[in-house]
């Protein structure tokens, strides 16, 4: 997550927005004119991940199908020659090379969980397939990245797996391995991800840069969120780590007090949903955010959530609440003017017995 192409919470702490950078729009213009002189048929055409599912998530793992399409593909690839697979590579369009990209981070979110050789270099051979100037080339590199931190956490030298890569890779991005050979990948932070261990095993979660040392698992307790929402009415599009609690969610009379309780905060994890468009003709225009908050003790937590019902009706509703030194703050609204906003009044009041048990089971 680099550059223009990455996301970046607003104040308010919204979902990512994605723009479009000169990268991209580049990449854009060199695919068109690939498409004109090369009108072959891709091999993965019609292949791709299902979003709606959480198959583009890695701060969880759903299984998919596909994994084992691309997986078979990339086998086939890595046993060809070197002129047939330019071949194969001049057919495959920007979106092959996007849905090869997730496969490899995929690969290397269970390389992580499993130690496996065999995801590692799966999710290596996948990237090989890509060719740089027809994409965003800081996304092949940040893919690159992950893959190669995956192969180094299994322990041992990386640098054989990478240099397989590099000798399969057409010229561009066999420099990124190169890279990557000489400077190994030490940590995720530069690449705007954070490895967190939970209780269901290892996730990748946007890193935003704060610190984030909480003594609870606020990314279960966050996850345990999504579940009871995604079985409403909203669907989670993100979760993050290391972003701050925005200000402006907070309302009461003495804001000091709720700033003294802020400035306590061990750890902050985000998720964001997105409203089925089933719900409402307006789920475009629909934010649902969820904080979920450790501070250094218990009264910062209740101020915090008190602080927060205490702003809800200004613009938008929330529900919050505390127990021990963690508080979960939900908030959502219309960010389009003249839009109503889909939550309202106390609607947000049929996810609190769901939370008061998520807090309970997390926080003993």
């Amino acid at each position: 997550m680099t550059g223009e192409s990455g996301a970046d919470l607003d104040k308010r702490g919204d979902e990512p927005t994605f723009v479009i950078g000169q990268e991209l729009a580049d990449a854009a213009a060199v695919e068109a004119r690939h498409r004109l002189r090369d009108r072959t048929p891709s091999l993965l055409a019609g292949v791709a991940y299902d979003a709606s599912r959480g198959e583009a998530d890695l701060f969880r793992f759903i299984a998919s199908p596909v994994d084992d399409v691309i997986e078979r593909f990339v086998v086939r690839c890595a046993a060809i020659d070197a002129p047939e697979r330019a071949r194969v590579r001049s057919a495959l369009t920007q979106d092959d090379f996007y849905t090869l990209l997730l496969f490899a981070q995929r690969g290397a979110l269970r390389t992580l969980r499993t130690k496996s050789p065999a995801s590692a270099q799966a999710a290596i051979d996948a990237l090989s397939l890509v060719e740089l100037k027809r994409m965003d080339p800081r996304d092949a590199t940040a893919g690159v990245a992950l893959a190669s931190y995956a192969v180094s956490r299994m322990g041992g030298d990386a640098s054989a797996t990478l240099e397989r890569g590099a000798s399969m890779s057409e010229l561009g991005l066999a420099g990124v391995f190169v890279r990557f050979i000489r400077q190994p990948v030490v940590s995720l932070s530069e690449w705007g991800f954070r490895e967190v261990e939970t209780h269901a095993g290892v996730t990748l979660v946007w890193d935003h840069g704060a610190p984030f040392a909480p003594a609870y698992d606020l990314v279960s307790i966050a996850r345990a969120i999504g579940d009871l929402i995604e079985a409403d009415v909203w669907t989670v599009s993100h979760l993050s780590v290391g972003a701050d609690l925005p200000k402006v969610w907070l309302g009461g009379r003495d804001r000091r007090i709720a700033e003294f309780a802020l400035a306590s905060l061990r750890g902050c994890a985000t998720i964001g949903a997105k409203l089925s468009p089933m719900a409402s003709p307006d789920a475009h225009a629909q934010q649902f955010t969820a904080f979920v908050v450790e501070t250094a003790a218990p009264k910062d937590a209740a101020v915090l959530s008190e602080a927060a019902l205490a702003a809800s009706g200004g613009g938008h509703v929330a529900l919050a609440m505390a127990r021990g030194p963690v508080c979960v703050i939900i908030v959502s609204r219309s960010f389009y003017a003249g839009v109503e906003s889909f939550e309202r009044g106390a609607s947000l009041d049929r996810f609190r017995s769901g939370v008061q048990a998520i807090l309970a089971d997390h926080v003993t």
